[in-house]
């Protein structure tokens, strides 16, 4: 039997299938990327969109609106508004 469909997978799956990494709402700087998609358990927010993960050189990484990173990820977290996970760009 197949297991059932959420909106966690059906948003996996189109993520994966159109070259997108994660989810990201640069209006509160959050970031989510596939295989850990959605941890806030706000299945269905209408402010999500398909994002981009960018490893920084602090370990940290990023999501990004788009399928690509920006030119300067050196720039500061509130000036990009990705998810920054706890440290600031550069760090």
């Amino acid at each position: 039997m197949t297991e059932p469909k959420t909106i966690r997978t059906i948003t996996e799956t189109w993520l994966t299938e159109n070259g997108y990494t994660g989810l990201c709402d640069s209006t509160i700087e959050c970031g989510c990327i596939v295989g850990d998609l959605m941890p806030c358990a706000d299945v269905g927010t209408t402010t999500c969109e398909p994002g981009h993960k960018v490893i920084q050189v602090t370990g940290d990484w990023l999501v990004f609106p788009g399928k690509e990173a920006p030119i300067n990820t050196k720039t500061s977290a509130k000036a990009s508004a990705p998810y920054t996970g706890d440290k600031e760009i550069g760090e």
